[in-house]
């Protein structure tokens, strides 16, 4: 009846009922001490891209990363905001995010602005 022995199915059956109930659970990165405040989803109009923003604070303070990329496509962009020091930057493994965004623009509370945005092709 059962491909496995009864404890084993058992433990099976526990164990599939525990990823459906942990799939969705926050996380805190203890690496960075990094502890989500909020977190905000937005697709484009065509529903074709995602962007997901959440916001962290750690020991050095805020931070908001932003994951954006193409619907059922493997590879996203990962930028990082940090206000408290005024930079702007991006996961250099992942993609540029000039390959999703046509510009991105981050201006801090002193005035200060940093972009990122998509050279004109010739």
């Amino acid at each position: 009846m059962f491909k496995r022995e009864f404890n084993a199915q058992k433990q099976y059956i526990l164990d599939k009922l525990d990823s459906k109930m942990f799939k969705n659970m926050r996380f805190i990165n203890l690496d960075d001490e990094a502890i989500p405040i909020a977190e905000a989803k937005a697709s484009s109009k065509d529903n074709k891209y995602f962007a997901t923003a959440v916001l962290t604070e750690s020991k050095v303070g805020k931070r908001l990363v932003v994951y954006a990329g193409e619907k059922g496509k493997p590879t996203k962009t990962q930028i990082f905001v940090e206000p408290e020091i005024k930079r702007l930057s991006f996961d250099q493994k992942d993609l540029h995010p000039a390959d999703v965004f046509t510009k991105l623009e981050a201006t801090f509370d002193n005035g200060d602005a940093t972009v990122i945005k998509k050279s004109k092709k010739p």
